[in-house]
C-alpha cells in the first residue's frame, strides 16, 4: 500500500500514540490506527473509558515519545514469527485478526515494536512526527 508523505506522517503519529498507550495503559489491547482525510484514529480495547484529563496524559506521553527520537523499528518475520510476537506480548485480540487479513502469498511481514503489522516504513524515527498533539474522542476511538 503506498501512501503520500502526509498520509506517513498522520500513520506515524498513530506509532507514537499506540507507544503512549500501552505505557499509560499497560494492558491495553491496540487494534488499528489508519491515517484519515484529516489526522487518523486508533481502536483501543480497554476497561476503561478515556476521559479529557486522559487525553491530555496521552498527548503529554506522545511528546516524550517524540523527544526521545526513538527509531520506528520494524522487523521483517514470517506470519508464523509474527503470530508468535503478537501472541507473546499479549496483543492477540485484534492483531491476529489483522495478519489473517493480509494477503496469503506475502512471505515477510513487518511488526512494528507496537504490534502494529504493517506493510510500509513511513517516518523512520518518532521526533519525525514533531512534539505537538491534539487528540479527540470521536465514536468511541482515539480520533487526531
Amino acid at each position: 500500500m503506498s501512501m503520500t508523505p502526509l498520509e506517513e506522517l498522520r500513520h506515524s503519529c498513530s506509532h507514537v500514540l499506540a507507544t503512549a498507550v500501552l505505557r499509560l495503559y499497560p494492558h491495553a489491547k491496540l487494534d488499528i490506527g489508519p491515517p484519515t482525510d484529516t489526522g487518523f484514529y486508533y481502536d483501543i480495547d480497554l476497561d476503561h473509558k478515556f476521559t479529557a484529563e486522559d487525553l491530555t496524559a496521552l498527548e503529554e506521553e506522545m511528546k516524550k515519545v517524540a523527544k526521545e527520537n526513538q527509531p520506528f523499528l520494524r522487523k521483517e518475520v514470517s506470519r508464523d514469527e509474527a503470530v508468535a510476537i503478537i501472541k507473546e506480548r499479549g496483543q492477540d485480540r485484534y492483531k491476529l485478526g489483522r495478519l489473517a487479513d493480509i494477503l496469503v502469498d506475502v512471505e515477510k511481514l513487518q511488526v512494528a515494536a507496537e504490534l502494529a503489522v504493517v506493510a510500509g516504513l513511513g517516518l523512520l524515527h518518532a521526533l519525525e512526527v514533531g512534539g505537538e498533539f491534539f487528540l479527540r474522542l470521536e465514536g468511541g476511538a482515539v480520533d487526531a
